[in-house]
């Protein structure tokens, strides 16, 4: 009796361990965990300064993926920082590669770099005088559907929508190309988004 007893206490903490072993990695699962090679370096790098165009002054960068794999998207946080160092705006920037008119590549591969052909507005002060800044990596998906960073922008939810979106209309057009025909899709492909559209 006591035999058994000591087995049910025994399958207990062991029930026990395994749920609070369990919660612990659904909670920090998307956390690089015991000084994994990755937590050193970030997968995106930026390179980025200040340039003069007719629009006025933006910020030009170049980004280089680090990384083993390929990347589809991501988010950048600029923070633009006064005389005294304090944040005075931000700026969140969605990229999905391959859906966006800034570019026409569909992923950055490892050790690619990829320069958009139109930088980032910048914030000035009354003087016109650029304002300092940071820029950060927020948030990426790779094209394994893995993910990395913080997401403090709430941006992945967008992201993820996005790609749904394109893939939902890719789905929808190629089945109008089957049942009617290329006309059909070009027609449909050249409607104007009524303007009311939200």
């Amino acid at each position: 009796m006591k035999l058994q007893q000591s087995n049910r206490r025994m399958v207990l903490l062991c029930v026990l361990m395994a749920s609070l072993i369990a919660g612990f990695f659904l909670v920090y699962g998307s956390q690089k965990l015991w000084g994994q090679k990755d937590t050193d370096t970030e997968p995106l790098t930026i390179q980025s300064s200040i340039s003069r165009t007719n629009g006025g002054p933006e910020i030009a960068y170049t980004l280089v993926n680090k990384s083993a794999k390929e990347i589809v998207a991501f988010t950048l946080l600029t923070t633009f920082v006064g005389s005294d160092n304090k944040p005075i705006g931000r700026l969140t920037t969605n990229q999905v590669l391959g859906l966006d008119a800034r570019s026409t590549r569909a992923s950055l591969r490892p050790n690619e770099n990829w320069t958009p052909k139109k930088g980032l507005g910048v914030t000035t002060d009354q003087n016109g005088t650029p304002a300092q800044y940071k820029m950060a990596v927020d948030y990426i998906l790779f094209k394994d559907g893995s993910t990395w960073g913080a997401d403090q922008a709430k941006q992945s939810l967008q992201i993820a929508g996005i790609q749904q979106g394109w893939a939902m209309a890719r789905t929808s057009l190629k089945s109008v190309l089957v049942k009617e025909g290329p006309a059909a899709v070009l027609e449909i492909v050249g409607q104007d988004v009524p303007h009311n559209h939200k």
